[in-house]
């Protein structure tokens, strides 16, 4: 734990005892539509700020919707990120990329795409379209071993990819998705038959990753079927607010 959050964590620790958090019920999983609301209460206050600052000192259990307060949305939470919270609720300006949605407001933007499709050996998909593309999809389904039927690997193309692992698809929102590191980094598929597999599949049946197009929107994916063709649910939202 770095050391400025450990002369703090004991201060941190009570006052959160101290801050009521909305009562979700039981679920699994939580959500909002409010940028930085990172206790999922439907408002940004001073308890998703400590609530930030409760999560960079490295104490569980963290808040509910934590994700969203990545109001920098290009890195992991950080302590820019808490500052940003603090700056905007002392009413100051903050200047985090553009693509970024600022912290406070209600986003709800409509799906530009949705549905299930397969995602052929060899082809790309465009999450903007919906569809199968010829080239420049936001991913291409690779097969890097043509001796091998099954010997898979998701490769960024125009888009930007990031694996969610345990995320609940359904309750994902744009809010979550914006506030997502994306990289360039390919992901490995099948290789081999689910049976035996041959090396680790990154893109098993269920597994939740996202999408930013290269149109500035916001995919959120579901794998159903992994082998030579990848079968898939999703919905694309507008990064467009």
């Amino acid at each position: 734990m770095p050391v400025r959050f450990a002369l703090l964590a004991p201060f941190v620790a009570v006052l959160v005892a101290l801050t009521a958090l909305p009562d979700h019920g039981h679920a699994a999983f939580f959500t909002t539509n409010v940028v930085g609301d990172a206790n999922c209460d439907g408002h940004l206050t001073g308890a998703d700020a400590l609530a930030v600052a409760v999560d960079l000192a490295d104490i569980d259990p963290p808040a509910p919707c934590i994700a969203v307060a990545n109001v920098y949305c290009e890195d992991a939470l950080n302590t820019d990120d808490l500052i940003a919270l603090l700056r905007y609720l002392a009413g100051l300006p903050i200047d985090a990329p553009s693509r970024c949605f600022a912290p406070g407001r209600e986003i709800d933007t409509q799906p530009v795409s949705q549905g299930t499709a397969t995602i052929h050996g060899t082809h790309s998909f465009d999450f903007d379209a919906g569809a199968e593309v010829g080239s420049d999809g936001d991913v291409f389904w690779e097969n890097l071993d043509t001796s091998d039927p099954i010997d898979m690997k998701l490769v960024t193309d125009v888009g930007q990819t990031a694996v969610l692992p345990g995320a609940d698809y359904d309750a994902l929102n744009v809010v979550f998705l914006n506030a997502t590191p994306y990289s360039d980094d390919d992901i490995d598929g099948p290789d081999g038959p689910v049976a035996a597999p041959d090396g680790p599949n990154d893109l098993s049946a269920g597994t939740v990753f996202a999408v930013k197009t290269d149109m500035g929107n916001y995919a959120k994916v579901k794998v159903t079927s992994s082998g030579y063709n990848l079968e898939i649910e999703w919905v694309t939202y507008s990064g467009t607010i």
